[in-house]
């Protein structure tokens, strides 16, 4: 591959990286009622995440960028790390002196030695790393020795850099090959500079997305607006991964952190045990806590999602309608929630029966209460759903009557039947009562009684199975 073409690559990857980017932003705007469902801080997090993202793209592109550079030869490296300098670095005096020190490093490999000797004087040492600027006093070295200069101050200034990095020869073969004046070897030594170890592209990539994921999805579960939630499938997953990536990530900070002080300092055997002690209780936080929010939800909370015909005749009778049960162990609720994007949910005023944009289209049937005794049944239909809510009517009547009690049967958007009974009081709020026909259930119809204030949740009260003679009190507010 040529150096051109490699900077071509590199350049086209950046804007391309960018572009994509960008419309995979607006899209998720766009296609998703994320606008509506999150909050300003949340959209700000959710941003970031996305510039999280590219930032680690470009940081993967300049990876498999420069593990392809290793393999150019010298004339082609050098005529790649030239446009840099020129196109690309120039904007930076950082980058601009680091750029300039590989030319110096190319232009002495082609034997250039003049030249590069030229490009080593117009580099501002204070703008190298002590990486770049031992790197910066070994080429001076070469050259001194190249042109019989005096190499004695080069070489103590490059000795006295201490640096871990293998980019550079050790200082005793140095010393050596400068002392025999072995030219061939040192050219040799500056040969081996330009192979450096570095993170394979694919793992900067992937820690990029470990990254990107967690910021992402805290931005999406915790700056919810009022009355949205996440679809519970996509937050179940979602939440696993980001623990599980949180543990990955932390382990990974702990083990690069040790790695960084071992390199800048010869650690003994107390300061190893103290960072091995402290990485442990770290670890075992970390993982405790990701475990209890993470794992543990997994387990305790049973959600159905379950998609019903959407009974909305206004904005939302487009979307689809979900009814969602969650059972976490201990209660069980059931909600409605509107969905056009399948990823964010709307919570419903009112569950479908008793749904407030259907008002116009229930129907009344006259009232059966004065009918002390149900009907007879057919044999078709065993039990019929309304002698089953007349008789659990009579029967609430009688044990734990309500407020003002008086029967309607009533349809809903669907055509199924339920009954209005009456109303009460509880804790200054009016509740409405209401009994459901819930189906068969072991030979016997289930009624089931629920409350509502205004238009606040629905709320099981009690549930009642009718054998066609006598009403059992089931004694449970939960499905």
């Amino acid at each position: 591959m040529k150096g051109k073409t490699l900077f071509i690559i590199y350049q086209a990857g950046r804007i391309i990286t960018a572009i994509i980017l960008s419309i995979c932003v607006i899209f998720l705007f766009l296609k998703t009622q994320m606008l509506q469902a999150i909050n300003t801080l949340g959209v700000s997090v959710v941003i970031f995440s996305w510039l999280v993202l590219e930032v680690f793209c470009i940081l993967t592109l300049n990876a498999y960028v420069r593990n392809k550079s290793m393999k150019l030869s010298n004339e082609e490296h050098l005529a790649y790390v030239t446009l840099l300098s020129h196109k690309v670095y120039k904007r930076n005096k950082k980058l601009k002196a680091y750029g300039l020190l590989l030319m110096a490093r190319d232009e002495l490999l082609l034997g250039h030695h003049g030249k590069a000797q030229e490009t080593l004087h117009s580099i501002v040492i204070e703008n190298l790393n002590p990486n770049q600027q031992k790197l910066y006093y070994f080429l001076q070295v070469v050259l001194s020795v190249l042109f019989n200069q005096d190499s004695h101050d080069s070489l103590v200034r490059y000795n006295a850099i201490k640096s871990k990095s293998e980019q550079c020869p050790d200082d005793e073969e140095v010393k050596k090959a400068v002392e025999e004046k072995q030219n061939d070897e040192l050219i040799k030594m500056v040969q081996g500079t330009r192979v450096v170890k570095r993170m394979p592209s694919c793992l900067t990539f992937i820690l990029g997305l470990m990254i990107f994921h967690i910021i992402f999805f805290h931005g999406l579960s915790t700056q919810l607006n009022t009355r949205w939630i996440l679809r519970p499938r996509y937050a179940l997953c979602a939440s696993l991964m980001a623990y599980l990536l949180f543990i990955l990530l932390s382990g990974y900070v702990l083990y690069k952190a040790y790695r960084v002080r071992k390199m800048n300092h010869e650690l003994s055997t107390l300061h190893k045990a103290i960072h091995f002690i402290i990485s442990v209780i770290l670890m075992l936080v970390v993982l405790v806590v990701c475990t209890y929010y993470g794992v543990a939800s997994l387990f305790l909370n049973d959600v159905k999602e379950r998609k019903v015909a959407n009974p909305a005749q206004n904005a939302y009778a487009s979307w689809k309608y979900y009814e969602i049960i969650d059972d976490n162990g201990y209660t069980t609720t059931k909600n409605y929630y509107h969905s056009q994007d399948g990823l964010f949910f709307l919570k419903a005023n009112l569950p479908v029966r008793k749904s407030t944009q259907n008002k116009q289209m229930t129907q009344s049937v006259p009232s059966q209460e004065t009918q002390t005794e149900p009907a007879p049944t057919t044999q078709n239909d065993p039990i019929d759903n309304k002698q089953a809510i007349l008789a659990v009517y009579n029967f609430i009547k009688q044990e734990s009557p309500l407020d003002q009690m008086q029967l309607e049967y009533l349809y809903d958007a669907k055509g199924n039947l339920y009954a209005r009974v009456g109303q009460k009081k509880d804790n200054g709020k009016t509740y409405s009562y209401t009994l459901n026909d819930n189906g068969m259930k072991s030979g016997q119809r289930e009624i089931v009684l629920e409350r509502q204030s205004g238009s606040e949740d629905v709320q099981l009260v009690d549930f009642y199975l009718f054998d066609g003679n006598k009403v059992t009190d089931e004694h449970k507010t939960s499905w």
